[in-house]
């Protein structure tokens, strides 16, 4: 093995070489080209070594690789067909195009990525590009924002029919594939979604648990995964295979069965054959609980998750994914869920006349920090378009206070630039004054607009 050793000016040296060996690692496993010889030590063979953040760095940066390697295709490709005068001219060949209609969002989406998975499925790794018919707003990451939270909450919701809601944990489960009745086909899409979400840097509320992140990468579940689920189901049987009485089969009464409920029937299933006839004891307590596990976020989902996981891997399918660890991998999708609000004012920056100290400024944090917690979740969605901050924090989302025109009477409403961070904030009077135009502004307004 060979090795770079570099001994001068000590702990900051080694930051730098690791740095660069990291750096140049992912270049290589991004465009994929180059395996690593058994002689080169890199720090990408030892993701325990690398943080979140680091992590979240080499996912962004393998993704633009990627989005290189695929315009260059597509442009190649629109080459080829203009030589060759075939009808595979690829009329956008620096992004993937969804032009949508907030009416019929689904409709459109849906059938633009039927159309595209089945035509030119490397279209999916060109940078997304998003269009709201109708509306001005350019999409420089904010339309993108609001396309996925809007379109996610709808797809994903249990009345869609696709997934199942538990009423304890909030969290959403796939539909045992013996009661479904929409198409497989429509788990694939759902599955590209999610993955156009993470491969363009876009947070996303996704409540799934910890177990799909496991499933994705090839981990296995166990009975916290399930408790994370369920967590009543998860207790009583972490209660059993933890029982110190005498009469296990009186006091559970069990056999090996689960109940399981579509639209309010309930139905007892076997979890093995002839289940139902073998009753649950304390010598067979823990298969019971490891099979119970076992068909709950495997066999009895294994179909509606393998197209989910092949629609997902048909995007996010670089090799920097198979560093994260689940909760890492589960962060980077649905960002932190604790926002630290005076980080947010820390790594603020002001333009046009503002500075930390302004009159307007001091009026607005005050007013800002009164707020309820769920009332300063609804600004970060209107400043930023989503609920939630990225692993890195705010330190990286390069938020900006500007002035806008208008004297201290002005009754213009706050402005945000979501697709660039940036909130217009006029000199309003008095705190009242900036408090009431600032909640107009976050509860009252939707779509985009140029300004």
């Amino acid at each position: 093995m060979y090795l770079m050793v570099c001994i001068c000016d000590g702990v900051q040296c080694m930051c730098v070489m690791m740095y660069l060996c990291v750096m140049v690692c992912v270049f290589a496993c991004a465009l994929q080209q180059y395996p690593l010889s058994p002689r080169v030590l890199s720090f990408c063979r030892f993701p325990f070594m690398l943080d979140p953040q680091a992590k979240s760095a080499l996912m962004h940066v393998e993704s633009r690789v990627q989005m290189t390697i695929a315009v260059d295709q597509a442009m190649r490709r629109n080459l080829h067909s203009l030589l060759t005068q075939s009808h595979l001219f690829d009329p956008n060949p620096q992004s993937f195009e969804l032009n949508v209609k907030r009416g019929t969002l689904i409709k459109d989406t849906l059938t633009t990525l039927v159309t595209t998975s089945k035509l030119s499925p490397y279209d999916f790794k060109k940078p997304l590009k998003v269009t709201f018919v109708g509306e001005e707003g350019l999409d420089a990451g904010g339309v993108q924002k609001e396309f996925f939270m809007l379109l996610l909450q709808a797809i994903l919701n249990p009345d869609f029919g696709m997934f199942v809601e538990d009423p304890e944990s909030h969290l959403i489960w796939f539909r045992d594939q013996e009661l479904m009745y929409e198409s497989i086909d429509y788990y694939v899409l759902i599955g590209i979604l999610c993955g156009l979400a993470i491969y363009n840097s876009v947070i996303v509320e996704l409540p799934f648990p910890t177990a799909l992140y496991k499933k994705l990468l090839n981990r296995p579940v166990n009975l916290s995964d399930l408790k994370e689920l369920k967590p009543s189901v998860g207790q009583n049987l972490e209660d059993m295979e933890n029982y110190q009485g005498s009469d296990f089969e009186n006091d559970f009464i069990l056999n090996f069965g689960i109940t399981r409920f579509s639209f309010g029937t309930a139905e007892t299933v076997a979890l093995i054959p002839g289940g139902l006839d073998k009753p649950v004891t304390l010598e067979n307590c823990k298969d019971y609980v490891s099979i119970y596990v076992d068909y709950v976020l495997n066999s009895s989902v294994e179909e509606p998750f393998k197209a989910f996981a092949n629609g997902f891997m048909n995007v996010c399918n670089g090799r920097v994914l198979g560093m994260f660890h689940p909760t890492e991998l589960m962060t980077l999708v649905v960002g932190n869920k604790v926002v630290d609000w005076n980080e947010m004012e820390k790594f603020m920056d002001y333009r046009s006349g503002y500075y930390s100290e302004h009159h307007t400024i001091r009026m607005f944090w005050k007013v800002f920090y009164d707020l309820p917690t769920e009332a300063k979740k609804k600004f970060l969605v209107f400043y930023t378009g989503c609920n939630r901050v990225p692993v890195t924090g705010f330190k990286n989302m390069h938020m900006v206070i500007q002035k806008m025109d208008g004297g201290p009477g002005c009754e213009r409403l706050p402005v945000a630039h979501t697709c660039y961070n940036i909130l217009d904030l006029p000199p309003y009077s008095s705190e009242a004054k900036l408090k009431e135009k600032l909640l107009q502004a976050i509860n009252f307004t939707s779509g985009f607009g140029i300004v």
